[in-house]
């Protein structure tokens, strides 16, 4: 996402948007094709979502570098591709068609687009599909009648796969899903990740998490449930404020796929850091060698009992509410800034929700039934 505080910078001749890129640029121009999620439209109009804290956009210089990396397919099914309303969609998709860029989860009959794609690379015909979630944090505002996403169910999943899997030797499932900053996908994303590879489809690949989540390996098919930042600048909020991403959200993966033609599936992670000055730097040697580990140790939870990972992840997503709303209270506590009334609500509200949270924990005598997308 190369919009906020970046654009700022490239505005006022600081920085370059190839700059960023330069350490990594080569493992683009050497692939034969490249996926990425895009969460920025491309800004035009004035029809913010109202909705929201933050709105996503950038200018439309990024577009001729993507297709020079051979960023042949960038998905637009997630939870900001309509921060600038239908005037922003509508530029986005036609500066795409511009520089000879694919879009991916958009469905339009207007453009006959849906949310599948498919690309022929050296012989090999490979399908993509793309979803995102319905549910209130990663919901993205819909125009029904003119462009939509499709929402993650078993039906649409497997519609769409079949689809592909007639015409293409592999499908390739995109999702924007899951929670903000969980390290760990919830049992709803493992069991929807585990059927879409009982449907047909070849590799899953996650956003949204904006931190590196584990990967899968089922049914000799690899999930990557979240691949973290590749790029994402400094936001600012409505508010003005500016947003400052934790060093575990300037961590991200590449993953370079080789697909043959007799079906089998090579993968390597590469991992990358974006510094504070928006640089991308290849991890190495033994900073390398630590997040690897880091990311078999996430992949293992995995393998417990389906039981027991519901257990254990209904554990640690309440300790990360309840210890963000902790830190929410001692910095409004702290916020010399707010008046008398105004820290007295929030303290309140926040104190309110975490007691709120304590108590569905401690009512909680059994894990809750996982959620099948029907």
């Amino acid at each position: 996402m190369p919009g906020g505080e970046f654009d700022t910078l490239a505005a006022g001749g600081i920085t370059s948007i190839n700059w960023p890129f330069e350490d990594i640029e080569h493992f683009f121009i050497d692939s034969d094709l490249v996926l990425s999620n895009f969460e920025c439209p491309i800004r035009e109009g004035n029809d913010l979502r109202k909705d929201k804290s933050s709105i996503l956009g950038c200018s439309n210089f990024i577009l001729p570098y993507l297709k020079k990396w051979k960023f042949h397919v960038l998905n637009l099914a997630n939870n900001h591709i309509h921060d600038y309303g239908l005037q922003g969609i509508t530029s986005t998709l036609t500066n795409l068609e511009q520089n000879g860029l694919i879009p991916l989860g958009i469905v339009s009959n207007e453009r006959n687009l849906n949310n599948c794609v498919r690309k022929k690379i050296k012989n090999i015909t490979i399908g993509f599909a793309a979803f995102t979630s319905d549910e209130p944090w990663v919901k993205s505002r819909l125009y029904d009648g003119t462009f939509n996403l499709v929402f993650y169910s078993r039906t649409n999943v497997s519609d769409a796969i079949d689809s592909l899997r007639k015409e293409c030797d592999f499908v390739i499932v995109v999702m924007h899903w899951g929670f903000e900053n969980h390290e760990y996908p919830s049992p709803q994303q493992l069991d929807l990740a585990r059927f879409c590879i009982d449907e047909g489809a070849d590799v899953v690949v996650g956003h949204h998490a904006h931190v590196i989540q584990g990967y899968h390996i089922y049914k000799n098919k690899p999930i990557f449930f979240s691949l973290g930042h590749l790029f994402f600048s400094n936001f600012y909020y409505k508010s003005s404020d500016l947003s400052n991403w934790q060093e575990k959200n300037r961590l991200g993966l590449m993953v370079q796929l080789e697909l043959k033609k007799n079906g089998e599936i090579d993968f390597k992670p590469v991992p990358i850091f974006q510094n504070n000055n928006y640089k991308i730097q290849l991890i190495k040697n033994h900073e390398e060698e630590k997040l690897l580990e880091k990311i078999e140790s996430l992949s293992k939870k995995m393998e417990m009992p389906e039981k027991e990972y519901r257990q254990f992840w209904k554990r640690y997503h309440y300790n990360l509410i309840k210890n963000k709303l902790i830190r929410k209270i001692r910095k409004v506590f702290h916020d010399s800034n707010l008046s008398g009334k105004r820290k007295v609500f929030k303290m309140v509200k926040l104190s309110l929700l975490l007691v709120i949270e304590v108590c569905k924990r401690a009512i909680s005598t059994r894990p809750e039934k996982v959620k099948h997308y029907e």
